[in-house]
C-alpha cells in the first residue's frame, strides 16, 4: 500500500487479496480507511455543539411514544456543556419552534415546562418539521460549531412532503451544506428504513428505542463524537484507468464528483470498500504509467476550519494464476486479527441490500 499521512490524517488502501488472478476471474475489494489518530487535547477543548432537537407530536407517537420523546429530549439537554445551544421543534401538521436555538443554561431552565404542554394529535408532516430544525441551525454553520438536528420520531410521514427519496435528496444537501441529521426510532413500528435512510444521507447516526432509558448509552456516544470532532466536511474523489471501480458504500456523490463521507473524531476513522473486476484491475495497471490502479485523494477540515489534503494510492499488485491465487498464502495479507474483524464488518453489506448493517465511521481496532 502507498498511503498518506499528512497533518494527524492518514488515508489507507488495502486490497483484501494482494495479488490479481491472471484469468481475470472475480472481483478486487480494496478497503479505504481515513483516520484520525488519537492526539492530545489541552484541557477541556472541544468542539461547541449547536442542536436542533425536532420531536414527532402526531396522533401516531400516541402510547407512551410522545412522552419517551420528551424524555429523551430533557435528557439530551442535560447532558449539554454551557457553550452548547440548542432548539426544540414540535410538528404534527402544523410546525411549531418550541425553543429557539438558546445556551444550554436557558434550555434546562425553560423545556421542562414547555414540554408539558405539548400533546399528541394531528398528521404527520415529518419533512416539515425536520426542516424547520434544519433552519434554525443553518446560520451557525459558519460559526465553527457541529451543527446537528436530531429527530425524534416514529417515522410515519403522511402529510406535507412523503416521498422518501425527495426528503432524503434535501438532508443529503444540507449535511453537505453544513447540516447534519440523527434520526431517533421511537416504539416497535417505528419507519426504519425512511428514518435510516435520511441518517444515511445526513451523514449521522440511526439509534432506535422505546423509552429514554434505552437511549441514554447511545447519547453519550453521539454527544461525546460530536463534541471531539477532528475532520469535517470530509470528501472523497478516486481515480483510476477504469471507470469500472465501483463505491459499495452508501454515500452521497456531489455535482463534482466528490463522495461525502462522515465527520471523524478524535482516534475513530471512517471507511469503505472500493470493487473492481480483475480484469480491468490488470488493464488499469497496465495502462497508468505507475501501474496504480486506484488512487484516491481525501480532502478534509480541522476543527479550525484549515483545510488539509492527503492522497494514497494502490501499487501494482502482482499476477497470478488461479491455483496460486487460491491458496492463502499467496494471496493474501498478513493483517492482525482487529483489521480482520473490521474488515469482516464492511463487506457485510454484501448480505443485504443497504449499509444499515455497516457502521461507517468505527473506533480503530487496538492491533491494526
Amino acid at each position: 500500500m502507498e498511503n498518506g499521512n499528512i497533518a494527524n490524517l492518514k488515508v489507507t488502501l488495502t486490497p483484501i487479496k494482494a495479488a490479481i488472478r491472471s484469468d481475470g476471474k472475480g472481483d478486487l475489494d480494496v478497503l479505504l480507511r481515513v483516520i484520525a489518530p488519537e492526539q492530545a487535547t489541552e484541557g477541556n477543548q472541544r468542539m461547541p455543539l449547536s442542536l436542533a432537537v425536532v420531536i414527532d407530536r402526531s396522533g401516531s407517537m400516541s402510547g407512551g411514544k410522545l412522552e419517551a420523546a420528551k424524555a429523551c429530549a430533557l435528557d439530551l439537554v442535560k447532558r449539554l456543556q454551557p457553550e452548547d445551544e440548542v432548539s426544540v421543534v414540535v410538528y404534527d401538521d402544523a410546525v411549531e419552534v418550541l425553543l429557539p436555538l438558546s445556551a444550554r443554561n436557558v434550555a434546562q431552565d425553560k423545556l421542562a415546562a414547555l414540554l408539558a404542554a405539548v400533546s399528541e394529535g394531528g398528521s404527520t408532516d415529518l419533512h416539515g418539521g425536520w426542516l424547520k430544525g434544519a433552519q434554525q441551525l443553518a446560520p451557525r454553520t459558519a460559526a465553527n460549531r457541529m451543527c446537528r438536528v436530531i429527530l425524534l420520531s416514529d417515522g410515519q410521514a403522511n402529510h406535507g412532503e412523503t416521498a422518501a427519496d425527495r426528503i432524503c435528496e434535501q438532508v443529503k444537501l444540507l449535511a453537505q451544506s453544513g447540516v447534519s441529521t440523527t434520526t431517533v426510532g421511537l416504539g416497535e413500528g417505528f419507519n426504519e428504513s425512511l428514518m435510516t435512510a435520511m441518517a444515511v444521507a445526513g451523514q449521522g447516526s440511526a439509534l432506535y428505542g422505546d423509552r429514554a432509558e434505552d437511549l441514554a448509552e447511545p447519547f453519550d456516544a453521539e454527544i461525546s463524537l460530536l463534541s471531539h470532532l477532528a475532520w469535517r466536511d470530509v470528501r472523497l474523489v478516486a481515480g483510476s484507468a477504469t471507470s469500472r471501480w465501483k463505491l459499495r458504500s452508501d454515500y452521497a456523490k456531489n455535482a463534482e464528483g466528490a463522495w461525502s463521507l462522515p465527520a471523524i473524531a478524535n482516534a475513530t476513522e471512517a471507511w469503505a470498500v472500493f470493487s473492481v473486476p480483475m480484469e480491468s484491475a490488470a488493464r488499469a495497471q497496465t495502462r497508468s504509467r505507475q501501474g496504480m490502479a486506484l488512487h484516491v485523494t481525501v480532502t478534509a477540515r480541522d476543527k479550525d476550519g484549515r483545510q488539509t489534503e492527503v492522497k494514497a494510492s494502490l501499487p501494482p499488485l502482482p499476477r497470478v494464476s488461479a491455483e496460486a491465487c487460491s491458496r492463502r498464502s499467496k494471496c493474501s495479507l498478513p493483517i492482525s486479527p482487529g483489521f480482520r474483524r473490521l474488515w469482516r464488518r464492511c463487506v457485510v453489506w454484501r448480505a443485504s441490500a443497504t449499509m444499515s448493517a455497516c457502521p461507517r465511521s468505527w473506533p480503530m481496532p487496538r492491533s491494526a
